[in-house]
């Protein structure tokens, strides 16, 4: 694996392995989340702590996750303000030195947290790894791989796709610097957050082989449009030209109205 950056100094070899929180929030993800928690518990890297933030679940959830509360460190659930509350809860109960967020329908490979931690582990003025994102669709079966871009500060402004938020692994200590989630974007909080970061002057480092599988073909049109327009709105926010804003999501929204006229997703 070939990585760029600078090398942090001092041995390895018996040094205490930085704990990694994992979190996932849910609600009503019957369907999917127990494919989810057997990804993050299959995981080779240890110590690893997993919490499970269910925004009180009617459909069986609560059921899956509880088979297996055994091997999970935190287990809350009840009513939340949306997903950047859950994401929130979630971050105030970890205690890694690294922080993941896996959705309920998304799933790891078992080295996709040990990859992370590595990288970041040898390269200290990088403060979070990203890689691959596998798009799979259950209804046609197509699997699309979207690569991160190791360039992606070129775009970040005004779009998210280069960094593949499912697939990143953050040192906890951004959350401490930046603050974590804003609530009132209910999608694209995550681009939000990276804009602040990338803002401040802090570099993310592309780890190929770092993969997280999403499934796709749920997303329904009226989010979908509702996700573009606050990626659109939050661009805006930063300060960057509404009228490249507003260019980028158009062609965003073409592409996904032409990936799903021909089946793709």
């Amino acid at each position: 694996m070939k990585t760029s950056g600078v090398r942090r100094k001092g041995q390895q070899g018996r040094a205490r392995k930085p704990l990694v929180s994992v979190i996932t929030v849910c609600r009503n993800a019957a369907t999917t989340v127990e494919r989810t928690v057997r990804s993050v518990l299959a995981q080779s890297y240890k110590p690893l702590e997993y919490i499970i933030v269910d925004g009180g679940s009617t459909d069986g959830t609560l059921d899956i996750i509880r088979r297996n509360r055994r091997k999970i460190a935190r287990i809350v659930s009840e009513p939340d303000r949306g997903i950047s509350d859950a994401f929130n809860k979630g971050i105030r109960l970890s205690r890694g030195a690294y922080v993941h967020l896996l959705n309920a329908d998304d799933w790891m490979e078992p080295d996709t947290i040990s990859r992370g931690v590595e990288a970041l582990e040898l390269m200290s003025d990088r403060s979070f790894a990203y890689g691959d994102l596998v798009e799979e669709n259950p209804h046609t079966g197509h699997i699309h791989v979207l690569h991160g871009d190791p360039r992606y500060g070129r775009w970040i402004r005004y779009v998210m796709g280069p960094l593949n938020h499912p697939t990143i692994l953050v040192r906890k200590s951004l959350y401490d610097r930046y603050g974590t989630f804003d609530e009132r974007w209910s999608i694209a909080m995550d681009y939000d957050f990276l804009l602040r970061v990338h803002r401040a002057g802090e570099k993310g480092l592309y780890v190929p082989g770092l993969r997280v599988h999403m499934t796709t073909g749920g997303f329904a049109t009226r989010e979908a449009l509702r996700s573009f327009r606050e990626v659109r709105d939050i661009s805006i926010r930063h300060g960057f030209p509404a009228w490249l804003a507003f260019g980028y999501q158009g062609l965003r929204i073409l592409k996904q109205f032409i990936y799903r006229l021909v089946g793709l997703r």
